[in-house]
């Protein structure tokens, strides 16, 4: 595919690029492939939970699922801009114990919130009677698991790009996670049919988890691939900056979110359903720029390490 795509920015002229401008290009190429494949299955997999488990199950799937989101991203606390912010310069320069506690200490961090966000979201739920929401407030319960995952595989998946690792993070993520979603939607179909709302919960939660292992394996592959520098000064880590970065990221979210959350207070499950999927058609006019961000952030950082700050606004 390298000499391939070599031979498209000759014939375009664009054969004297710099290192990075050639690796933004290939990998965004990359990113957009990967990005057109996982459209593909997370159609198939909204299709297949709204066609066998009915409309009405999808659009609680959607409710659950989309309120589940939003505490992910407060759960995170922004360790996803912090990993892309710190780890880039570490890992050029073999800074390896440094790496190591980045990820430590994210976890842990995320570990603390995860259960301080889901007790707050649950007094709200159980003692506020919010319309079209507080009535599926049991299925909220299978929820939180959700949550827990979610902010783990966000975590993991920004670890990784933050290591220069963005194509194998979107695999994960984009193709990896819907075909196991897929997977145990119909395991889950045949093998239970209790409760088909609590079972499209869990099938996804199986799926994250799965794609939680997968990440897993791939983050201790890659912290072995690191030379470790022979002096390493032991980092200082600080949350303050995190409070800037899930201010950010909360910002963003109800920005592209806020309609589908309002949807579910003064509409039916059905509705929600409905409305999500249209939803996903209108994102995939945002791809162009979400190919931009995966592939940016770390090559400025490893840009400017090496070559200095002219590089940024060069990449840019």
């Amino acid at each position: 595919m390298d000499s391939w795509f070599t031979r498209i920015l000759q014939f375009l002229g664009k054969d004297n690029i710099s290192f990075y401008e050639n690796i933004l290009l290939k990998r965004g190429f990359k990113v957009f492939l990967i990005q057109a494949c996982g459209l593909v299955f997370a159609f198939s997999a909204n299709i297949l939970l709204a066609r066998l488990y009915g409309d009405q199950i999808y659009g609680i799937y959607s409710l659950v699922s989309s309120w589940c989101v939003l505490l992910a991203v407060l759960s995170l606390f922004g360790m996803d801009d912090s990993h892309l912010v710190q780890l880039p310069t570490w890992r050029l320069k073999g800074e390896i114990k440094k790496i190591r506690q980045q990820l430590s200490w994210s976890l842990y961090i995320n570990s603390i919130l995860i259960p301080v966000v889901c007790a707050i979201f649950l007094l709200i739920l159980h003692y506020f009677d919010l319309p079209g929401i507080s009535k599926y407030s049991y299925y909220f319960n299978y929820g939180l698991l959700l949550v827990i995952l979610l902010t783990v595989m966000n975590n993991l998946v920004s670890f990784l790009r933050g290591m220069d690792k963005v194509i194998y993070g979107e695999i994960i993520e984009k193709i990896a996670r819907p075909l196991f979603l897929i997977i145990f939607l119909l395991v889950f179909y045949y093998a239970g049919k209790r409760d088909l709302a609590a079972d499209s919960i869990l099938a996804g939660s199986a799926g994250l988890f799965c794609g939680i292992l997968l990440l897993a394996v791939k983050i201790r592959k890659t912290l072995g691939e690191v030379k470790d520098a022979a002096t390493s000064p032991k980092g200082s880590y600080s949350p303050r900056p995190n409070f800037r970065y899930v201010l950010l990221n909360l910002m963003y979210f109800l920005s592209t979110r806020m309609d589908l959350l309002l949807l579910g207070l003064f509409s039916s499950a059905a509705s929600v359903g409905h409305y999500n999927v249209a939803l996903k058609f209108a994102d995939i006019a945002s791809y162009p720029v979400a190919i931009i961000n995966l592939s940016l952030p770390t090559l400025v950082s490893a840009a400017k390490h090496e070559i200095g700050q002219e590089a940024g606004p060069r990449l840019l």
